[in-house]
């Protein structure tokens, strides 16, 4: 998914050429970098991540988006229920909101995480 090949580029449809893209954004910080080259750097790594959560593409994790990850993320413990999960990815969310967006009308509705709000978060 990480790949945007639409329906491909999920984990059982990537070559090992795509494997070593993907793999290539966890690599250390290269210490010879100025500050300059190391801030792209960590900006590069954390847009992959948010293309990770942004499973539509269109530059927004919403609030669905967000409660599938953290539902996958704990699927695998069997102490925590679905509703659970739901709780935490929506506290997450309105954390996220007063963050970006700050005081919101009762009316408001926050569309969801942009990257710019990502870095910030």
């Amino acid at each position: 998914r990480n790949l945007r090949k639409g329906s491909s580029g999920l984990a059982d449809e990537i070559n090992f050429e795509d494997f070593l893209t993907i793999m290539s954004y966890f690599r250390p910080i290269d210490t010879t970098m100025d500050e300059e080259q190391v801030q792209l750097c960590r900006k590069e790594k954390l847009r992959f991540l948010f293309h990770m959560y942004d499973s539509d593409s269109d530059g927004r994790i919403t609030l669905e988006e967000y409660r599938n990850v953290v539902e996958e993320l704990l699927s695998g413990n069997p102490h925590i229920e679905k509703e659970s999960a739901r709780s935490i990815a929506d506290g997450a969310m309105m954390e996220a909101a007063s963050v970006c967006v700050g005081q919101m009308e009762p009316d408001q509705v926050y569309e969801g995480i942009t990257f710019d709000d990502f870095l910030k978060v």
